[in-house]
């Protein structure tokens, strides 16, 4: 049954919409959302930056970001996406070892990077991963994960470069905390999307797989039963039953012996018959 909304208009005309049952349980899900759920990544290399990004989400959305998902540069933050799945990550441009647009470039591109045990030797991660040295790949995944640049550089030649490398939104510093609030639950939303759709997906997939395996095993078993049944009804055959295969043909040197049989035969009675009778 669909959902109707009524709306008074002006010379008392009524607006009805009709909401299909899909609509409103996506739009109730949306408005009933667990954002302490997902995972965020937390990169600046600025300590009390990373404290209020922190304090925003957990005031405004009852997010409560955990230590291991708080990161001081890029290196870090792509040793993590090597290990976990991430939902969303807020990341700052300037930073130590590996700013912020180099690692948006790896994470889109999904390129190779050192572990951190690199960065006491003092080279540069692209150093690293140019001298074959052993390297980290981020999860599958973690490659189409959001990105929102959190910095001071927001100027708009700058937020269009910011883009072009892949990330997908830009939010000023000093914070804003509606900005800031609106950015994260709006790219949430996305991911929740994402969920619920591969939920449906794994459902419908279940679904077939199960219908598949119904009409795999259907017709065989039915056709087993049925070959039961048949066999139990069907009368036993006897000894004395005769055989309907058609006789086989006489091979040449079986005639011949018919004919040198019967020969003989009607040479025996033609001397039977012009014997003398006896006295």
């Amino acid at each position: 049954m669909c959902s109707i909304l009524h709306r008074r208009l002006p010379h008392h005309q009524a607006f009805t919409l009709e909401l299909s049952p899909a609509a409103v349980m996506h739009d109730a899900t949306m408005n009933n959302i667990d954002w302490n759920s997902f995972r965020i990544a937390v990169v600046d290399d600025n300590s009390i930056n990373q404290k209020i990004i922190v304090k925003l989400l957990k005031k405004h959305l009852n997010i409560h970001i955990q230590p291991e998902d708080i990161f001081h540069n890029g290196h870090h933050c792509l040793h993590a996406l090597a290990q976990k799945e991430y939902d969303l990550i807020l990341l700052d441009i300037e930073m130590p070892v590996l700013d912020g647009m180099e690692t948006a470039v790896r994470i889109r591109n999904g390129l190779p990077t050192p572990p951190l045990e690199t960065e006491s030797l003092g080279d540069s991660v692209n150093d690293f991963s140019a001298s074959g040295a052993p390297t980290l790949t981020i999860l599958p995944l973690n490659r189409n994960v959001p990105i929102v640049a959190v910095t001071c550089s927001a100027l708009d030649h700058q937020r269009e470069h910011y883009l072009s490398l892949g990330m997908n939104e830009v939010v000023a510093k000093p914070l804003q905390p509606p900005l800031l609030v609106d950015a994260v639950k709006r790219h949430l939303r996305t991911a929740q999307a994402r969920r619920d759709g591969a939920r449906v997906t794994r459902h419908s997939q279940d679904a077939s797989w199960d219908s598949d395996d119904s009409t795999a095993l259907g017709p065989s078993s039915s056709s087993a039963s049925s070959r039961g049944r048949s066999a139990s009804c069907e009368p036993r055959r006897t000894s004395s039953s005769t055989s309907t295969s058609p006789p086989l043909r006489d091979s040449p040197a079986l005639r011949i012996r018919k004919i040198f049989e019967t020969s003989i035969h009607a040479k025996s009675d033609s001397d039977t018959s012009n014997s003398p009778p006896p006295n």
